[in-house]
């Protein structure tokens, strides 16, 4: 029998069911978090700014106890945690770090399931982004950096000035452990 760890794991949900299981989790007291970004929708007369979630179909959660892990995964619209094998996947801090991060400064970025090419390793030295690492990348006819979400399968595209980056020395994988 494995241990309980205490850290953020990644919960998958039911199509368009992440705010019924953030409520519910907020309703047990667990911790958890929803990134979202703004997006425009146009409708046939007007245009409209809708916030979605910037991962569709997934919430991180943060159990601190055994009870709140299994809490977790007997919600309402909750399907299962994210594993590797039989082992939940605990996610590095780091990338919660980053992906909130991002969320708080979420204006020119885009969610993309292409994939891309490794590019040049850079750290996004000034701005909001301060501190994340990303790679150089031609994206529609543009020169834009791609901060890579490596468990989700995610790209993030972020519009950054070139003066705000900084070749990166050594790359450190920020991904996931399995416990």
């Amino acid at each position: 029998m494995s241990t309980f760890i205490p850290g953020w794991y990644l919960i998958y949900t039911k199509p368009r069911q992440e705010r019924k299981v953030v409520g519910s989790l907020a309703g047990l007291g667990i911790d958890h978090f929803l990134p979202t970004i703004k997006t425009v929708s146009q409708r046939s007369d007007r245009k409209k700014t809708i916030e979605n979630p910037m991962f569709p179909s997934y919430v991180f959660v943060h159990p601190n106890t055994v009870n709140e892990l299994f809490a977790g995964q007997d919600l309402d619209g909750a399907v299962s945690y994210v594993k590797f094998g039989k082992r939940k996947a605990i996610l590095a801090p780091e990338v919660i770090d980053n992906v909130k991060i991002i969320a708080a400064n979420a204006k020119n970025i885009e969610i993309s399931y292409d994939h891309f090419s490794p590019g040049e390793k850079l750290i996004i030295q000034k701005g909001a982004l301060a501190g994340l690492q990303c790679e150089m990348i031609s994206y529609k006819n543009k020169n834009l950096a791609l901060v890579r979400i490596e468990l989700l399968q995610r790209n993030i595209i972020v519009d950054v000035e070139a003066g705000h980056l900084n070749a990166q020395l050594s790359v450190k994988d920020m991904t996931c452990k399995t416990y």
